[in-house]
């Protein structure tokens, strides 16, 4: 108890007895009891959910989906039963179902079976029992390269995770990432450390968008933090910036930009679903 009440007073968050469980995994299941015996409230059993998401001691499966799957069909059920054009649907879409999506995506790595069964019910939605006029990569793309402003979401995911990545190497001022600091990264480098194989599925994937980034900005400037200004506003990452950044097939940032720091675009061909 001790440890709780030095916690709050570090943290300043109070402990509600009527309101707290305690979760126990691991190498502290043999002293379940004993720990039991001391906390003043129950035992929960993971997983639960927390503000709408799922939080569980080992990698979420299908069934922690569910919510997420039950949001996005209803919607996309009730819409179905009303006459919407082609492009009212396409902003419900980007409006409603990736912003659905994008609460999920920016909270933890989501696997790609679960993105692409929502690409799917999208794709139905906005094509109806018709042929797909246009593949749904195309239609991910910017409208100025064609296409019609959707995000891809395995890419959205990448990006909005970055801000985690980021909020961990600028040492941003909160008690996770100083937690995170003191027991993974402790004396190393972020933009060299490497997860260990026990740690969780978020480590890793925060890795591998590391490396994405560093692939796009590294081999250009010999100070990631510096390089990634480019993606910030402030002290700030800015998800869409680091969006745009890793779309790019084999480029870097640079090739965005004109010799004046103005964004440059080419003519592509457009195609039309009215």
């Amino acid at each position: 108890m001790h440890s709780l009440e030095h916690f709050s007073s570090v943290s300043g968050l109070t402990l509600n007895p009527t309101k707290s469980n305690i979760f126990i995994t691991g190498r502290l299941r043999d002293a379940s009891q004993d720990i039991l015996d001391l906390a003043p409230f129950p035992r929960g059993h993971l997983p639960v959910r927390y503000l709408g998401l799922p939080l569980a001691s080992q990698r979420i499966s299908e069934n922690d989906y569910a919510p997420l799957f039950k949001s996005v069909d209803g919607f996309l059920s009730k819409w179905g039963t009303l006459k919407i054009s082609y492009a009212g649907k396409l902003e419900l879409i980007r409006a409603v179902i990736q912003g659905v999506q994008s609460f999920w995506l920016q909270a933890f790595p989501v696997q790609k079976y679960v993105l692409d069964r929502i690409t799917s019910l999208c794709r139905d939605f906005l094509w109806g029992s018709k042929f797909a006029k246009v593949a749904w990569s195309d239609i991910c793309k910017p409208k100025a390269e064609g296409g019609l402003g959707l995000r891809d979401a395995e890419t959205w995911n990448n990006a909005l995770l970055c801000k985690i990545l980021w909020n961990i190497a600028s040492k941003k001022d909160s008690l996770w990432v100083k937690w995170v600091h003191n027991i993974f990264i402790k004396q190393d480098d972020i933009w060299q450390w490497q997860p260990k194989k026990r740690y969780s599925v978020l480590f890793k994937r925060l890795a591998y968008v590391r490396e994405l980034l560093v692939q796009k900005l590294g081999s250009h400037n010999s100070s990631m933090e510096v390089a990634m200004q480019t993606v910030c506003e402030g002290d700030n990452l800015v998800p869409s910036k680091v969006y745009d950044l890793l779309r790019l097939e084999g480029g870097c940032w640079a090739v965005l930009l004109g010799p004046h720091g103005k964004k440059e675009s080419k003519s592509h061909s457009k195609w039309d679903c009215s």
